[in-house]
């Protein structure tokens, strides 16, 4: 996403092959050797492990890895989750986290109490959806590597039972990863070639709810029904295919066979240190299908034509 204060050096992010195993926390805090002063006692030898091996991993997601341990992340979904609307309970349900990231929805679902959570991403940037010869050129400069190292670290520091698969988006299927009872996407449309075929995708292996949170534009919004995107000049470093207002993104998810969609909230995306007018507009559907639909009793959108 384009988002005031990313870090983008042009450099691959730090890798690493993640935190020290649990058993070197768990020693750290079986309590002092004999004759340690108390300053020294209060201090975690595991946490100060956990925190030096995450501070070399540039991440996108802040996260609560535990043991006083919190992950220097661009965004902070945390004081948001409430506009997002997601059940307080996810217990019976098997989950997806569509373009995971660093993961932080993946174990928020999971910390709901979902029966099953399957996060998918890409594995490296030259897999993200580039322009031609963008790809070609983060070969071959150097500039390739994994999406993201913080997925698998923020795994074992949590103890996740997470299920991570290498699947594209556009890859998604009911025969490739199942169905879903509530599948979750955020902050990915507009850094799709083809944000319509990944929604198709999405609703073929949605049976249930589909919560979808993306960038919109205010300054495309026109106080009706009116669908509006642009398409913008191709900024490296960006990734962004288009600017939509929040008529398309709901009217697209009717085009992939959703019964009902509806709005839930439109807010600012929080990230730290950034100027209050620089902050990305977001707006949050909930997209039904089947039963859920019917249960929700809510008057679909009305696609425009």
């Amino acid at each position: 996403m384009s988002l005031p204060g990313r870090r983008d050096t042009g450099a691959p992010a730090a890798v690493t092959t993640g935190p020290p195993g649990r058993e070197a926390w768990k020693n750290g805090r079986t309590g002092s050797a004999p004759g340690q002063g108390a300053a020294e006692s209060q201090v975690d030898p595991g946490a100060e492990a956990l925190r030096a091996a995450a501070a070399a991993i540039d991440w996108y997601h802040t996260i609560d890895l535990g043991h006083g341990v919190v992950t220097e992340g661009l965004v902070d979904h945390r004081p948001q989750l409430d506009s997002y609307h997601l059940p307080e309970s996810l217990r019976g349900m098997r989950c997806l986290d569509v373009a995971s990231m660093d993961g932080f929805w993946s174990f928020e679902l999971e910390r709901r109490g979902a029966d099953e959570v399957v996060a998918i991403d890409v594995a490296r940037r030259s897999d993200l959806d580039l322009p031609y010869g963008v790809r070609e050129e983060i070969i071959r400069s150097g500039q390739d590597g994994p999406a993201t190292a913080g997925f698998e670290f923020a795994h074992r520091a949590l103890e996740s039972k997470v299920d991570k698969k290498i699947v594209s988006v556009y890859e998604l299927s009911p025969e490739r990863v199942g169905q879903f009872d509530l599948v979750f996407l955020s902050d990915l449309l507009l850094h799709l070639r083809d944000p319509q075929t990944a929604l198709d995708h999405v609703r073929s292996v949605c049976r249930g709810v589909a919560y979808v949170a993306d960038v919109c534009h205010p300054d495309l919004e026109t106080g009706d029904s009116t669908c509006l995107a642009e398409y913008p000049t191709w900024v490296p470093g960006e990734y962004v295919w288009w600017r939509m207002n929040a008529n398309t993104i709901g009217s697209m998810l009717l085009e992939a066979g959703f019964d009902t969609v509806d709005e839930l909230s439109r807010f600012r995306l929080n990230v730290p240190g950034a100027k209050p007018e620089s902050l990305p507009a977001k707006v949050v559907f909930r997209a039904s299908v089947g039963s859920a639909a019917r249960s929700a009793g809510s008057r679909p959108m009305q696609a425009v034509r």
